[in-house]
């Protein structure tokens, strides 16, 4: 049973019933069916807070809570993100598209994003991104836009006099200086600067394009410094 806490007072009373003395009669019936189940039940709400409330029966509450596991929100445990994201491209390659992969920026996107609506929102993320890739990567202009937006409002902070805008923009960073003061090293090829970085070509390229690296601008430095 999903959600149990959002059930009505009247529906508690006929689900103690069944707990306590495992007998119901259907809707229209007029038989006493006996059952012998048990029950799994969850709730992203405090059931003890909703009893000390008075919006879940006390009674109730003990017979459901026999054995409790506690599940943290996903985001809280950003390290399932990427193993979470391969089974739902994995589960709905047949109905949203063709079994597609996920680019660096957009993976980071989405295990940056706080997700309010916990796995089910990630999993309708992933569906939509499925549906509006047209090849087989998923970028972050495929993302829905609220996670854009939390991309763009990483927090700042100030190392010394260097403004940074926390830990994965720090990296972005990094990489793309490092990449670009190799290009310029190597007169803009990519085959020769992928060699000497230790970087698959085909890799470096898609750095390139992630990072928004101006190729065009780093092949005119280069052909003004053999003039």
């Amino acid at each position: 049973m999903d959600e149990v806490g959002e059930i009505s007072p009247s529906i508690q009373v006929k689900l103690l019933r069944v707990l306590q003395d495992r007998e119901f009669e259907r809707v229209g019936g007029n038989h006493t069916l006996r059952v012998d189940v048990r029950f799994i039940s969850a709730t992203h709400r405090d059931l003890r807070q909703e009893v000390a409330g008075g919006r879940f029966r006390e009674d109730l509450f003990y017979r459901l809570n026999v054995i409790s596991i506690s599940v943290p929100p996903l985001r809280e445990r950003a390290s399932d993100i990427p193993e979470l994201v391969r089974y739902f491209i994995h589960r709905n390659h047949g109905s949203a598209g063709g079994p597609k992969t996920v680019s660096t920026a957009a993976l980071e996107a989405l295990i940056s994003y706080p997700w309010p609506g916990n796995v089910r929102e990630l999993e309708n993320a992933i569906i939509r991104a499925m549906a509006l890739a047209p090849g087989d990567m998923i970028d972050l202009e495929h993302l829905p836009q609220e996670i854009l937006t939390m991309e763009n409002r990483e927090p700042s902070v100030t190392i010394g006099a260097v403004p940074l805008r926390g830990l994965r923009e720090a990296r972005r960073q990094f990489e793309r200086h490092f990449i670009e003061a190799a290009l310029r090293r190597y007169a803009a090829n990519i085959s020769r600067t992928a060699r000497e970085i230790r970087i698959a070509r085909r890799n470096l390229q898609e750095k390139i394009r992630q990072l928004g690296i101006n190729m065009e601008k780093l092949r005119r430095e280069s052909l003004g410094r053999m003039k």
